[in-house]
């Protein structure tokens, strides 16, 4: 359920008069502040290292030719990442219900 809801929280916009819609939770954010890293590391799954997804991410990296990755970018790798994550954890449930006698 966690999941579900974070994938939710970091899929929203908010929109203000006359402005684009914006993350509610924009990358930058999460790749900058420390209790958003500690939260997805400690009470998530400690595969969601921010800083690891980044440094592992090879192909956002080339793309950048070496240059920090966008708030986009960051943003969009939290969301697959929680999006991988959440599906795991619901074939892992599936899994566990149907090898019950």
């Amino acid at each position: 359920l966690i999941l579900s809801i974070l994938i939710k929280l970091f899929q929203s916009k908010t929109q203000f008069t006359a402005t684009k819609p914006q993350p509610l939770i924009p990358g930058g954010t999460i790749k900058d502040t420390k209790s958003i890293k500690e939260f997805f590391t400690k009470f998530v799954d400690s595969s969601l290292t921010i800083s690891q997804l980044i440094k592992n991410n090879t192909l956002l990296l080339t793309a950048n030719k070496g240059k920090d990755l966008t708030a986009k970018q960051t943003l969009q790798l939290t969301l697959d990442r929680l999006q991988v994550l959440y599906i795991s954890s619901q074939l892992n449930l599936t899994a566990n219900y149907l090898s019950k006698p």
